[in-house]
């Protein structure tokens, strides 16, 4: 996918009343050089971006020994064959994403909430799917984007996992998110596509706090909408600590709505850290405090 697909992709829905594509689904707040797609190079230097935080000082390596070398493998695999001769030097990538799977697979869950369905929203470049799609063979995971070069990276990304991924700029008129394995790729805009009920697990890392206010709220609804009831929203991100294009309260969203907060560690964010105490710095323990909400499920009351 160029970036003239992407584009042509936008133009079409946009021309099409049938379609509402507001500006705010379009635009990232935060770092704008990503609003670009210059070709397989970016995911280079996305893969930069992410490996440059501090990650980990809290999980013990042997936990997440399994994931990070499976991530590792996958990602050498597919950077040997977009950028031959490429050193491979991205420790702190493989661990933050074994550290997400890490956190949504921590709490043991009952038959009923077994994860068969993934909707991962502002994807990056697609790196969740990674030991998602490894370790569950039969998934059905759906990633939604709305800026040019995640948009672009993501479709080039998993297409090393799947030959035939489900990309709705290719069959705009006949896209459909089922229960049936596979990839499945669409826009921000088309959140109408997304079924009612349907998601067993919702991820956001790093997006909910540098998308704009509407987007935020359009959003929230709409994961409350298509999070089967029981369902998990995972995020993970520096909660007020760095808002950079809002300040919705989405901790008191949520409890309003009725979400339980299964998942709150007491640790030590590396965002500002220093500044909860003047002059005493404190040892970070680890880049975003992930959380787990549970959608409430009328039939089967919290205890």
């Amino acid at each position: 996918m160029q970036a003239s697909d992407f584009q042509e992709m936008v133009n079409r829905d946009r021309k099409n009343d049938k379609i509402v594509v507001h500006p705010w689904m379009i635009e990232w707040e935060w770092a704008e050089s990503y609003h670009k797609y210059n070709g397989p190079e970016d995911l280079l230097r996305w893969m930069k971006w992410t490996n440059q935080n501090p990650v980990n000082q809290i999980i013990p390596s042997h936990l997440l020994e399994d994931g990070i070398r499976l991530v590792e493998s996958r990602n050498r695999s597919i950077i040997e064959t977009l950028l031959p001769g490429t050193e491979y030097d991205f420790r702190n990538l493989d661990e933050t994403t074994a550290l997400d799977y890490f956190f949504l697979n921590l709490i043991p869950r009952p038959k009923h909430r077994q994860v068969r369905t993934v909707l991962d929203f502002g994807a990056g470049f697609g790196r969740q799917v990674n030991l998602w799609w490894q370790k569950n063979p039969g998934l059905s995971f759906t990633a939604m984007d709305g800026i040019e070069t995640a948009y672009c990276l993501q479709n080039l990304y998993y297409q090393f996992f799947t030959p035939s991924l489900n990309e709705y700029a290719d069959q705009p008129d006949t896209f459909q998110i089922s229960e049936k394995p596979g990839i499945y790729h669409l826009p921000t805009w088309r959140t109408d596509l997304l079924p009612t009920d349907f998601f067993d697990v919702i991820i956001n890392v790093q997006v909910l706090q540098e998308i704009n206010e509407n987007l935020v709220l359009h959003m929230l609804n709409e994961f409350k909408r298509c999070l089967k009831p029981g369902g998990a929203l995972y995020v993970r991100d520096h909660e007020s600590r760095w808002q950079p294009a809002h300040h919705i309260d989405i901790a008191s969203w949520l409890r309003k709505e009725g979400f339980h907060l299964e998942f709150f560690p007491y640790w030590v964010d590396d965002a500002h850290h220093d500044r909860a105490v003047p002059n005493q710095p404190v040892q970070p323990d680890i880049h975003g405090i992930p959380r787990i909400w549970r959608k409430q499920d009328p039939e089967r009351p919290h205890s």
